[in-house]
């Protein structure tokens, strides 16, 4: 038999903690309306520890009072997360500032700025924001120009998401004024279908740092007492030993055609840069004719690698156009793979699939181990 219901409002009897925690999920506008249910609600929603705005309409004088006004009946000072998005591509710098500007004061502790993808303009935020003692988590998205002050200290950041057209002047000013930074990313659009894209990662074990760009991916890892992320940032890329490095040229995409040798020039600067590592792995899939290699392809002396990896999709690779042999007096394991067809030689092993001659690959193999102290044959 079905129990009858009593017609009580369950709801309203929670404790106020719990009433106020379920009103922090919703957009501001619709924690104010709960106001409207009863005497047990009128005052809640001024105890909500977050901020949610959507503005879909300009900014007015009317707006500003609002907020203004919104702010001064809150009864609690703590901020623990402020979400605001902009759907309106034409707002502008003053506009945002409206609503970030008193949150600030609030120690808020995570902070998400979101503009519409249309919105083209510079972006610059209070110059608070950039000097907050309490902020663990920001992120800022949109199709704008973030201007950074010359002045960064964010003590108690965590995590930095940016997805943005570009950073004016750089983010390294972000990065090098937030010392407790666990996870940096960075992605700068350079068209529609086109960015850059840097993810920095650090715990208490190790340090990992993955950049993506049109024809270029590369990897670098190593162990937390050996962090290189500041060489890195700061090109000082022969001071980087003690780390793994992956590289990887991809097959080319014709929407990113005209960044191509461009992308190949800082192919290069990077495998030189980082001459002094100890891993390197090569992936290279492109299909770059010889000439534009030429003019680019010398390779240092790699002083402490020990272990070398290529994986070389067509015989137009860098490494098989190369005119100066690579000098690698440490090397103790080299694996090249073109595909699948196996042979061996000792501990050198080499996939192949056709592509191009075997005189041509085992040239190569030659050129790479001749200084190698493991070679002693070559089947």
């Amino acid at each position: 038999m079905k129990k009858k219901r009593d017609g009580k409002d369950r709801i309203s009897s929670l404790p106020d903690d719990v009433l106020i925690h379920i009103l922090s999920f919703l957009p501001s506008n619709e924690a104010i309306a709960t106001s409207l249910l009863s005497s047990r609600w009128r005052s809640l929603w001024t105890l909500v520890p977050s901020l949610d705005f959507v503005v879909s309409t300009l900014p007015t004088k009317k707006s500003e009072d609002r907020v203004n006004k919104f702010m001064t009946l809150r009864r609690t000072q703590s901020i623990k997360r402020h979400r605001l998005k902009f759907k309106n591509h034409s707002c502008h710098s003053l506009d945002v500032q409206l609503y970030v500007s008193p949150a600030i004061t609030g120690k808020i502790e995570q902070f998400n700025i979101s503009l519409c993808q249309c919105h083209y303009h510079d972006l610059s935020l209070p110059s608070t924001l950039f000097t907050s003692t309490t902020i663990v988590t920001l992120k800022l998205k949109g199709w704008f120009s973030l201007s950074v002050p010359s002045s960064v200290h964010l003590p108690s950041l965590k995590n930095l998401h940016l997805d943005v057209g570009k950073c004016n002047p750089c983010f390294k000013g972000l990065f090098f004024g937030s010392p407790s930074l666990e996870v940096f990313y960075l992605k700068q659009r350079l068209g529609f279908d086109c960015s850059n894209e840097l993810k920095i990662v650090r715990n208490s074990r190790e340090v990992s740092l993955v950049e993506k760009r049109p024809c270029f991916d590369l990897v670098i890892q190593s162990d937390r007492d050996c962090d290189f992320v500041q060489d890195y940032l700061e090109d000082h890329l022969e001071k980087i030993v003690k780390a793994k490095v992956y590289a990887t040229v991809p097959e080319m995409k014709r929407s990113v055609a005209h960044h191509y040798v461009l992308s190949h020039r800082f192919v290069l600067h990077i495998i030189r840069g980082l001459r002094n590592v100890e891993f390197l792995s090569f992936c290279d899939f492109s299909k770059l004719g010889k000439g534009l290699w030429e003019p680019f392809a010398k390779l240092p002396r790699f002083e402490n690698l020990v272990k070398l990896e290529l994986c070389l999709g067509n015989v137009d690779s860098l490494f098989m156009e190369i005119r100066a042999e690579p000098q690698c007096p440490k090397l103790q394991a080299h694996q090249i793979t073109s595909e699948e067809e196996v042979v061996v030689i000792k501990r050198i092993v080499m996939k192949w699939t056709g592509l191009g001659s075997m005189e041509k690959a085992f040239d190569f193999v030659s050129m790479v181990v001749d200084r190698a102290t493991f070679a002693e044959s070559v089947v």
